[in-house]
């Protein structure tokens, strides 16, 4: 699992003179499964699509590797949809539930988060 959950970084967004305006991170988890995570665009720049194109280069990468289910936990589930995640339910990714979710001061009655997947 170490292997794993460290070989992903994140992908930053500059804007034309260089000054960080978002970034989005692909954390793996196993051989197939890859998360969507820490997705943050400056509030002046959200609606500018860049937090798309870092979705979506998280969805190349993850491609690239091989790991072709893809999962997000959020409250922006209408942008999710618009990259082309689905719902999920939560008990279908053990591998996140036992690993961060568990360590959760809201976990399991009061988690609040949408579980999404992309299945590429």
């Amino acid at each position: 699992m170490g292997l794993y959950g460290n070989l992903r970084d994140f992908f930053v967004y500059l804007d034309d003179d260089g000054s960080i305006t978002g970034f989005c991170a692909m954390h793996i988890f196993w051989e197939n499964l890859a998360e969507v995570r820490s997705l943050y665009v400056i509030e002046e720049y959200r609606r500018s699509g860049i937090g798309r194109d870092l979705v979506e280069a998280c969805i190349s990468e993850a491609i690239t590797l091989d790991l072709l289910r893809i999962f997000t936990l959020t409250y922006q589930t209408e942008f999710f949809e618009s990259v082309g995640f689905v719902v999920a339910d939560k008990s279908g990714l053990p591998e996140k539930i036992w690993s961060d979710c568990i360590n959760c001061p809201k976990y399991p009655d009061f988690c609040d988060e949408v579980a999404m997947i992309i299945e590429p």
